[in-house]
């Protein structure tokens, strides 16, 4: 099967430009698409045309945010202007409320967006998520991506890493959690941030966490307040002799992966909302994911890349979708069971403290021993991301193609 990507102009022009509002990463005239790269990595066959009979528009609206006037326009001038049409975002996903009206306003309109299943099956014939971000890595049209796959494992001198560039509600909550726990392993008066290798970058300007807080204050005021006013008051911790951050580049020192035992990833959420519920395992008020899914970045990739042990702080399920991709999670470490703990607080919680159960010396004993569980799965995930002909990318390679299929075969 050989897919038609409709073109103006020129072959690999985005149908819409910067000044439109299109915000495509590496794009540096603001003219151009990324969606036949993710084609090249896949293996999927394409060609460019100018007849809209047979060939498929995609607009890209790249970071655009999802709840602007000008994503609405695209919306609309698309619905327009074309028979039916793929509003695309490699790079981000979109909220199911604005997903919902989308595709119940305009039915010649597709979506698709940098995600995972909204459900286990897919939710709507013209919402069709795709983890991007995960094909990317190895994509050297669109980036590069260092790693070093033959890290030591005799040097650890910390439990783990927990990365956090740039601030968000998300990652405030998870390093005001390490700020509250002190160690498991030692009686001095200081938290699991001090004992790691922990990054934080504190806000640019003045911002609130009160909503997504206060989903905890009926468990833990103190923490509670203790977060509230660390927004203000946490100053940034920066990373020795580390990278310079740019889109088109993701690495991290090696010294990251040789000198810890694990990868904390504070991965990106997606934007879920929830409702409130009854917790009746704790008797007292609790939440309920409406629109949780995974969202997979280059934070839990490169772990990975870089065979290192991995845990992750991400959305409801995140363990879960990553093993429904053939990516096996530490199950052998630590006991998954936040990873449906709907309360983003609580998770928080329970993902610190399964990190830190072992201590270093225990950890290290795990680690070194190429026979042990921990290293067969790390190979075994390493294959899985590296080798063409592994479950993920034959799984990925036929999403995309039973996407495609599914638009030609559309008629409204």
């Amino acid at each position: 099967m050989t897919t038609t990507l409709y073109y103006n102009n020129q072959p690999s022009n985005n149908l819409i430009t910067r000044e439109d509002g299109a915000d495509v990463w590496n794009d540096t005239d603001g003219y151009h698409t990324d969606i036949q790269y993710v084609f090249n990595v896949l293996g999927i066959k394409y060609k460019w045309s100018e007849d809209l009979r047979d060939s498929i528009p995609v607009v890209n609206v790249g970071s655009l945010h999802h709840k602007s006037d000008q994503f609405n326009k695209i919306i609309k001038e698309s619905a327009e202007s074309y028979k039916k049409c793929i509003i695309l975002s490699t790079q981000e996903p979109w909220q199911k409320d604005v997903i919902d009206k989308i595709l119940e306003t305009y039915s010649n309109i597709f979506l698709m967006d940098c995600s995972t299943h909204l459900e286990v099956e897919q939710y709507h014939e013209r919402y069709m998520p795709f983890p991007f971000l995960l094909v990317k890595m190895f994509s050297l049209q669109q980036q590069q991506t260092h790693i070093f796959p033959h890290i030591r494992y005799n040097e650890q001198q910390f439990k783990f890493n927990c990365l956090m560039a740039n601030w968000r509600a998300d990652k405030h909550i998870l390093y005001s959690v390490l700020r509250h726990i002190s160690p498991s392993d030692t009686h001095e008066p200081v938290s699991l941030v001090e004992k790691n290798i922990v990054t934080y970058k504190k806000p640019t300007s003045l911002v609130g966490i009160e909503p997504l807080i206060g989903l905890y204050r009926e468990f833990d005021n103190d923490f509670c307040d203790f977060a509230v006013k660390g927004v203000g008051i946490f100053q940034d911790r920066l990373l020795d002799n580390d990278v310079e951050y740019r889109n088109n580049i993701r690495a991290h020192p090696i010294h990251v992966y040789e000198s810890t035992c694990i990868s904390l990833i504070c991965e990106s959420m997606s934007g879920a909302t929830y409702q409130e519920s009854w917790d009746h395992v704790s008797n007292k008020p609790g939440i309920t994911n409406i629109d949780s899914r995974a969202y997979i970045t280059e934070k839990s990739i490169l772990p990975i890349m870089n065979k290192h042990p991995w845990l992750v702080y991400g959305e409801c399920g995140f363990h879960a979708t990553l093993e429904s991709f053939g990516i096996l999670p530490h199950d052998e470490l630590f006991d998954l069971n936040f990873d449906t703990q709907g309360n983003p607080v609580i998770r928080a919680f329970e993902v610190a403290q399964e990190v830190d159960k072992y201590n270093l010396k225990q950890y290290k004993k795990i680690i070194s021993d190429p026979n042990s569980e921990t290293r067969k799965k790390i190979e075994r995930n390493n294959y899985v991301l590296f080798n063409t002909n592994s479950i993920l990318w034959k799984q990925l390679t036929n999403q995309m193609e039973t996407y495609l299929t599914q638009f030609k075969d559309y008629n409204g």
